[in-house]
């Protein structure tokens, strides 16, 4: 050990002590002696030393010597009188150990260090046995032991960094350090006061730089991702631009129809109206033309009519008289006088008879007369079945243009009924077509073997005799989405991705393609053969729902019926109800105690079992 001793001491231990800063002097600093240098090291009962007075050279940095010497008990003392802890030496952890066996209730340890002010400050820490504890003297003054420490740390002096400060029991540490670890280490201690930090914030700004450059090629693959998925996304949209090309000159073409054929139906109707106004028009010349004649023909038949009853009435009269007359022939002469009046009357009875009688021979005649002229006219035996045909044609053509119309206000009708259902049912296929499509990605996703077997059963479906039915991901429809998260939570796992069958035959010829020739790795389950109108809910939902729950859940969902069937039988699902609020510890106590039926039930966003 280089260096001056004063008093009693003994010689050193191996053990290197780097407290110097290595660093060039500044102004004012001593030739010899750095900043932070020990300059006079006292120790008096401690450990093995009685009392020791060190005054190392300005080159101390290695304590060496043979086993025993006293080499860590000055290193304890180093490190005890700059506020090190017992921790850093891996000896003795109360302080009263550090004071030397014997009657001495107290030692204490002194050391004066180097400053480049000239000031150079002395740090005494006394140690008492009986009390466990210890007080601090700087330049001979009580001090904390906190301001202590500012002093040891404005000097630079680092105990903790085994490049600065290496005891014996640490050398096993310091040599596991890799070059990384011992470069910061040599960092904090001959370093300038940033160079730490600096050289942690340049590994922080690798750190950095690495996860930028591993966000940017993530960011760059799915910019390719989207890039493709939009490419792709284009195709469909230039499709369905073309579909809705289509389905407009479709419309548009019906349309047109439609009016064609109103067009070709009102033409029919003008010319059967321009047919029946030509047939009016001839009806009405000839009635025109026949009038007078039909005038004349009433008026003639009217006298006869009225010349032939009184005919008949003066012929009555005369075969009552001659009854009269023969019934009183036999009468006395007192009746002699009424007879010579009553063949009076006769005769002139018989004389207006006569009268009448030529009247009738001429209106006869007359009637003849006319009769032949309307014997020159057209018969009406020929007019009046062109009247009665015209007649028929104009009714025939009115009830058709009734119909017509009829049909046409029918057809316009169920146009417009068409129509509306036309848009309602593409605009639902496509909804479910674009449903559909993202529950197929979403699979794709999920199970790209159950993928891939979907697709090669689209292809082959002839080869089953009874239906398959695709994995419930891309079958089931929920009514409410109200209770999207609780349908999800129940439908989950290899339940989401599984082939239901209705046949073991069919399953078998699913399974030898499939897992067999393809090497895929799905899931199978098959459908139990009793119909899904088996299925009733233990509890009635009426008595349910003053529980709180609205609905059961299978009333939520809509999908094949040997689907649900299958999920009826293996996982109850027509005996889960289900709420869109939590149960009271109340209500859950009760529904216990009332329906022990009720093994599982869904409230909120959590699946609850119950235990009875």
């Amino acid at each position: 050990m280089a260096g001056n001793t004063k008093g009693k001491k003994r010689n050193s231990s191996l053990v290197p002590v780097p407290l110097a800063e290595a660093r060039l002097l500044g102004p004012g600093e001593d030739v010899c002696f750095r900043h932070g240098a020990i300059r006079k090291l006292v120790l008096h009962n401690f450990l093995t030393f009685d009392n020791i007075v060190l005054e190392p050279s300005p080159q101390l940095n290695l304590i060496v010597g043979p086993n025993g010497t006293g080499k860590s008990s000055l290193v304890c003392a180093i490190c005890l009188v700059l506020c090190g802890n017992t921790s850093i030496l891996g000896r003795a952890k109360d302080l009263k150990d550090f004071v030397k066996s014997g009657p001495a209730k107290e030692g204490y340890v002194e050391i004066t260090i180097h400053h480049r002010s000239g000031n150079h400050p002395t740090i005494r820490r006394h140690i008492f046995k009986d009390r466990n504890n210890s007080k601090w003297l700087l330049n001979g003054v009580d001090r904390r032991e906190m301001e202590v420490k500012d002093l040891v740390k404005s000097l630079n002096i680092q105990l903790e960094n085994k490049c600065q400060f290496l005891p014996q029991d640490k050398v096993v540490e310091f040599a596991k350090l890799d070059c990384y670890q011992l470069l910061e280490e040599t960092e904090k201690a001959i370093g300038t006061d940033d160079m730490y930090s600096m050289h942690q914030r340049l590994k922080g700004t690798k750190e950095k730089k690495v996860q930028l450059e591993k966000s940017l090629n993530a960011k760059k693959k799915e910019l390719e991702e989207k890039v493709r998925h939009n490419e792709l996304l284009e195709r469909d949209v230039r499709r369905k631009e073309t579909r809705e090309n289509s389905l407009k000159t479709i419309k548009n073409l019906k349309m047109k129809k439609a009016w064609i054929e109103y067009e070709e139906a009102r033409q029919i109707y003008d010319d059967a109206k321009k047919k029946r106004k030509e047939a009016e028009r001839s009806l009405k010349r000839l009635h025109d033309r026949h009038r007078p004649l039909r005038d004349k023909m009433r008026q003639r038949e009217a006298i006869v009519q009225k010349y032939g009853d009184n005919l008949k009435t003066h012929d009555r009269k005369l075969k009552e008289i001659k009854g009269q007359i023969e019934a009183k022939g036999s009468e006395s002469d007192e009746y002699g006088e009424k007879q010579k009046t009553a063949v009076l009357a006769y005769e002139q009875l018989k004389k207006e008879a006569d009268e009448q009688e030529e009247k009738i021979n001429n209106l006869m005649n007359q009637i003849s007369g006319l009769k032949s002229n309307l014997e020159s006219l057209p018969p009406p035996d020929t007019l009046e079945p062109q009247v009665k045909r015209k007649t028929r044609e104009i009714y025939s053509l009115n009830a058709e243009f009734a119909q017509l119309q009829s049909i046409q206000s029918e057809l316009l009708q169920k146009k417009g009924t068409c129509e509306a259902n036309i848009t309602r049912c593409r605009e639902e296929l496509d909804a479910i077509n674009d449903v559909y499509k993202q529950r197929l990605e979403m699979l794709s996703r999920k199970d790209r073997d159950a993928y891939s077997a979907l697709k090669w059963l689209k292809e082959n479906k002839s080869k089953f005799k009874r239906p398959v039915y695709e994995p419930i991901l891309t079958l089931l429809r929920i009514k409410d989405m109200n209770y999207a998260s609780q349908i999800e939570s129940f439908f989950s796992g290899r339940d989401l991705v599984s082939f239901i069958f209705e046949s073991r035959e069919d399953r078998d010829v699913f399974a030898r393609e499939v897992r067999d020739s393809m090497n895929l790795r799905v899931n199978m389950v098959i459908a139990p053969s009793n119909p899904l109108s088996n299925y009733k809910c233990k509890v009635p939902m009426e008595r349910l729902r003053q529980f709180g729950f609205q609905y059961m859940l299978m009333d939520l969902v809509e999908a094949p019926p040997p689907v649900l069937s299958y999920y009826c039988a293996h996982q109850h699902l027509h005996d889960i109800p289900v709420s869109l609020n939590k149960l009271t510890t109340q209500r859950l106590n009760s529904l216990k105690s009332s329906h022990p039926e009720v093994q599982r039930f869904y409230t909120d966003d959590q699946m609850t079992n119950v235990k009875h």
